[in-house]
């Protein structure tokens, strides 16, 4: 976490502290060959992911690693704490790798965009557990309008805006729209290999 903050920080450092680390060595070999499309050989390495993330988002992953640890569990039932987690860094990612290919937005900006463009809902299930798992309870699974419904009448407001707020109060750039950014990639996509790799979560 401490070297992940340290902007002085090198390759070669991160890499042997990730190396010390199995479990977190694995991940990074996982989201590696997640970024990669194809053709390429699968990476089966610390040093090999960094090279096919970057040191930038290999200190991005390392930062979410830690917020995936520290709340992987919580006191809402019904919120899926690993789901939630594996589905912001698979958008991370995705956004990412698409921002590389179409050049519309840094890289490095649209992968935290993708990891923190949910995070209301774990500030509610956080915040509210109780409640929250009410309000889960009743949405069932539905669509996103009605999530956000029953959000609004439980607490007068809901998990988009409280994104919202929360990048304000982190001091995120004011380009950091999750809509304006993925419109652009979308409309970036000009090739049938672009839309092939496209993952669902930006579609």
């Amino acid at each position: 976490m401490q070297l992940a903050q340290d902007e002085n920080t090198t390759s070669a450092d991160m890499a042997r502290t990730i190396k010390a680390d199995p479990a977190l060595s694995g991940r990074m070999v996982k989201a590696a060959n997640t970024a990669q499309f194809g053709g390429r050989r699968p990476v089966a390495s610390v040093l090999d992911a960094m090279v096919v993330l970057g040191l930038n988002t290999v200190r991005q992953l390392a930062l979410c690693f830690s917020l995936v640890s520290e709340y992987r569990n919580g006191k809402c039932l019904g919120f899926d704490y690993e789901k939630f987690w594996s589905s912001s860094l698979l958008k991370a990612l995705a956004m990412q790798a698409m921002a590389a290919r179409v050049r519309v937005a840094a890289p490095d900006e649209t992968f935290l965009l993708g990891l923190v463009s949910a995070i209301g809902r774990l500030a509610l299930a956080t915040v509210h557990p109780h409640e929250y798992a009410q309000v889960l309870e009743a949405h069932g699974g539905g669509s996103q309008a009605q999530l956000i419904r029953l959000e609004q009448e439980r607490f007068a407001t809901d998990h988009v805006q409280l994104t919202a707020a929360l990048m304000t109060d982190w001091d995120c750039p004011r380009s950091w729209s999750i809509r304006r950014s993925t419109r652009k990639i979308r409309r970036a996509r000009t090739s049938p290999r672009d839309r092939a790799f496209t993952p669902s979560l930006m579609r």
